[in-house]
Formats: C-alpha cells, structure tokens, sequence
C-alpha cells in the first residue's frame, strides 16, 4: 500500500476573516504545546556572478517547529537568466529543465542532534549524470552497478529513426552531442549534515509505522512543491518535487522524481523520511522502481464497452466513447500505486535491503525494475 495520496490534506479551506465563507471555515487544529507554526516571510536571495553581485529575489519561507524539529520550506519563482547563468559552472554541458525552480527547498533541523537534512533543486539536478560532474566520478562504483539495470531511454521513434540514418551521419553526431540523461533522471535522496564522529545512517529492516500514518489525525503543517519539471520534448515528463506532512504524533517527507517516456517506459525514485516523535529513530527509505510503458498501461480501467465497437450509421456521426482514458499516465499518484512497493508498511528481508529484485530475481513477486534501502538515525535528547 502506497500512502503517496494521503500526503495531501482533507479538501477543506480555510478562509481569512474578510473572505467570503468565513463562518464556515474549519479552525486550525490547536499546536502541541511547545510547537509553533512559522509565518510565511519574503526572504532576499542575492545573485552573485563572476564574483559580482548582480540581482537579489525575494522567495518566500514557512515552516513549523515542533518535537525538536525545525522544518522550513522555501519556494521561489523559476530562475531567471542571470540566476541560471550564475549556477552555469556546476552544470557545465547539461541543459537546464524547461521549469528549474532552483531557489525551491526544505530544510529538516533537529538542533539537539547536529543534524540537518536539506532536500534542494540545485543538489537534486546536481545529481543528474553528465559530463564533467564531479558527483558522478565519485559515484562511479555505484553508477557501474545501477548501469547493467537503468540505462538512459530512448524515445519510442529512436531505434526506426536509428535504422534509416547513414553510419556516417550517426557517427557525426555521437561526435557533436554531449554526453548526459536528457530524462533528467536523478537518484538524489537528500543532502545530509550531521557530526559522524556522533551518530550516522545505519541500515535497517524496520519499516515506516504505515498503521499510524492511517490514522485521520489533523495536519498542523503541509506543503509541496515542484524542483524541476521538463516535457522532454514532448516525449513525456520528468518532475522532481517533494511533500510534507507534520502532524502532533510525526512528520512525514516524500521526495520523488517520477519519469514518463511515452511508449517506452515509467521510472519512479522516492526517498521518504518518517519520525514518530516518541521514538528514538528517523527512518528514511530510498525506493527506485521501474516499469515498461506497455506494462503499467494495461492496468488503465477500461470502459463499459471496451472492444465492442460499433459500426457508424449511414448520415450518423457517433464518436468513439470506448477508448481507454490515458489521463491516469500522467498522474504520478496512480502510476506509483500501481507500481506498489511490496514492502512498504512492512519488515524488510536481509536479502533486499538495498540490492535489486524484480526482472533479475524470477522467484520474486515484484514487476519490473526494483530497489529499496532503509536507513534510521539515532536522535539525540
């Protein structure tokens, strides 16, 4: 069971004293005591260029602080430019997604513990392979192990187009093009600041608590936002975003990148991080699922008269009502549930914690393309 639709909030608004409804608003839940809700601020981020100081943005933060926790969520406008120019040598022969919201981040502090996790756009595509990245040098090992099952995808057209294109030319291009993952893909999981002489991730079967995550419990603090976005061209999406959910009991943060390559293929990577505030542990759970396109579009519900098309009538025209409704493709919701994490809300067996299972494993029950890692942190009093 996948809880990825429950990180939203129940659908009621809560309007300002001089909004229309206001009567029927529902109150805020009350904090527990200790906790507070950070309001909403304008932040100036300054721009610096060549050493120079060239233009400064305002982006907005709001948070919570609660349990021992700070969490504060900053969101800005898609960068400009300038900003795009000032981040051109960390990104060098990698183009940009179409929607970078590089100011785009959340920051989960637990002071007593020295430990700061930060979930940010620029780490997030800094993550993506290309050319020149230092992270993917220093990653090579584990990008040499993930190569043999996830590769960079082509777009459907690609191997025809391939077959009608001279060697010469081919062999021009391959020469011209720089080398990265034009799917944006990245295994970026958080970057993550503690004292390791103290306390460090330690890898663990022990699931996130699913049964209290059911529980309908007020939301003190939610939000989410978009890191970066990109059409691919039109051959489908990438979307890097992230969720948070803080109730009086936990908090709870999805990060995830979902791909669609129309045609050809579904890739989902999602990091939860998951603390029950009576217990010692964070736990964070690194999930990387992969599926064929033709294999999650046949879950699609199909319509009452599917397959039973009927003849038009001489002078009628009757409009095809018994085709599938692909919309469902571009839900990421949908599609992660249909491509369940078998062991979320579950312990995980020795032999799965981090290695691959699915296609390579024929004895396993998991479809595709599957790999998950758990993790805890001892916190600090």
């Amino acid at each position: 069971m996948d809880l990825s639709n429950r990180l939203a909030p129940p659908l009621t608004i809560t309007h300002g004293a001089n909004k229309p409804f206001a009567k029927n608003a529902a109150a805020s839940p009350a904090l527990p005591f200790g906790a507070k809700l950070i309001a909403e601020t304008l932040v100036d981020v300054q721009t610096v260029l060549e050493g120079k100081p060239e233009s400064v943005t305002a982006v907005k933060e709001r948070g919570i602080e609660i349990a021992g926790w700070k969490i504060v969520v900053r969101k800005g406008a898609i960068l400009n430019s300038v900003e795009l120019d000032s981040l051109a040598p960390k990104f060098i022969n990698l183009p940009y997604p179409e929607m970078f919201f590089g100011h785009n981040s959340l920051t989960l502090t637990h002071s007593k513990s020295n430990i700061t996790i930060v979930l940010s756009a620029v780490d997030g595509l800094s993550k993506v392979f290309h050319e020149n990245n230092q992270i993917n040098k220093d990653n090579d090992k584990s990008r040499e192990e993930d190569a043999s099952v996830f590769k960079i995808p082509k777009v459907a057209f690609a191997e025809h187009w391939a077959t009608k294109s001279s060697a010469a030319f081919q062999n021009e291009i391959k020469g011209v093009m720089k080398q990265y993952d034009w799917t944006y893909t990245t295994d970026y999981s958080g970057t993550i600041n503690l004292d390791t002489a103290k306390q460090n991730f330690e890898k663990t079967n022990e699931p996130i608590d699913i049964q209290h995550l059911m529980i309908q419990e007020p939301i003190l603090f939610y939000d989410e936002l978009t890191l970066y976005e990109d059409e691919l061209h039109d051959n489908g999406v990438a979307v890097l975003g992230i969720r948070v959910r803080v109730m009086a009991s936990c908090l709870f943060i999805l990060l995830r990148f979902f791909l669609r390559v129309d045609g050809v293929l579904f890739r989902i990577n999602e990091t939860r991080f998951y603390h029950r505030f009576t217990e010692p542990c964070l736990i964070r759970e690194i999930v990387t699922r992969e599926d064929e396109y033709s294999n999650i579009k046949l879950n699609l519900p199909k319509p009452a008269n599917f397959g039973n098309r009927q003849p038009f009538q001489r002078g009628l025209m009757q409009t095809n009502d018994n085709t599938e409704d692909l919309s469902l493709l571009t839900d990421a919701n949908w599609v992660s549930n249909i491509m369940a994490n078998p062991f979320f809300g579950v312990r995980l067996p020795d032999s799965c914690n981090g290695k691959w299972i699915g296609n390579a494993d024929e004895e396993s029950a998991v479809d595709g393309k599957f790999k998950i890692q758990r993790e805890k942190i001892t916190l600090l009093n």
